[in-house]
């Protein structure tokens, strides 16, 4: 994103960073489809995307606390919004909402990003290019180290103090009502009449939505099975309509005593 945001302002063409994204989204999946299930991927684009949305930057208020109170509050309010619409995301592919996230995106995701990544990068360059600098390089990889050591102390600091919250993966209509719902209150932020409007409208299919969930319904007829590529051959993941799930996975050493599926942890 960074090197196509440079490029266009190099020749003369400034690129919007939602265009950005949207490229380098393109072209990951241009080369790896699969990516786009990937927690990773997701995660990455989703947050993105959030704080291309909400970020502002108004006109500082005049003083220095204030300007840094009004800083700071515009931080923890574009960390809330992302801690929101990642939250889908996390309870699905982890079954955990990291809330602490809301700080911890402010204290630590700067320290990776502003120290640890530029020192390593420099680091490595200078291998590369300069071998008579190996002492250098050694030396920003080692600062480096120690800053990502200090950041990774720092969070589980953070999440000792704010934990994770363990809930159950969402159901695909669960996941639709959320969306519905970030969408409504992204468009809200726009602070524009059809902005407005179309946030008006998503909440009225939401409320919609909560109306047919309470109608009985019959429960699904039909089996879906996952498979998952473990390295050594692919897994397979059995649901079936009755809500029971089964885990097939042929890997393991050759004659190694079986598990019981009713003992199974």
């Amino acid at each position: 994103v960074v090197t196509l945001y440079l490029r266009g302002h190099a020749l003369a063409r400034p690129l919007r960073l939602l265009d950005a994204l949207a490229v380098a989204a393109g072209l990951i999946l241009l080369r790896t489809p699969i990516a786009l299930r990937d927690p990773s991927f997701q995660l990455s684009f989703v947050a993105a995307l959030t704080l291309a949305a909400v970020a502002r930057a108004p006109a500082p208020p005049p003083g220095g606390l204030r300007r840094l109170t009004a800083w700071v509050w515009q931080g923890l309010r574009s960390s809330a919004w992302v801690a929101a619409t990642t939250a889908p995301i996390t309870a699905t592919a982890f079954g955990q909402i990291a809330w602490g996230g809301i700080v911890g995106n402010l204290v630590v995701a700067p320290l990776l990003e502003l120290l640890v990544l530029p020192v390593a990068l420099a680091a490595m360059l200078l291998a590369d290019l300069i071998p008579a600098a190996e002492g250098i390089a050694e030396a920003l990889t080692n600062i480096a180290g120690h800053v990502a050591a200090f950041a990774d102390d720092l969070a589980a600091g953070i999440a000792a103090a704010a934990p994770s919250l363990d809930v159950a993966a969402p159901s695909r209509f669960e996941l639709v009502l959320a969306g519905l719902a970030l969408v409504a209150g992204l468009a809200w932020q726009a602070d524009r009449l059809a902005a407005r409007a179309t946030a008006i409208l998503i909440g009225g299919a939401a409320v919609l939505a909560v109306g047919s969930r309470a109608l009985p319904g019959a429960p699904p007829a039909f089996t879906e099975v996952t498979f998952v590529d473990v390295g050594q051959g692919d897994a397979a993941i059995v649901e079936l309509p009755s809500g029971e799930v089964w885990l097939i996975d042929a890997g393991g050493n050759a004659g190694a005593p079986t598990l019981d599926a009713a003992t199974a942890p």
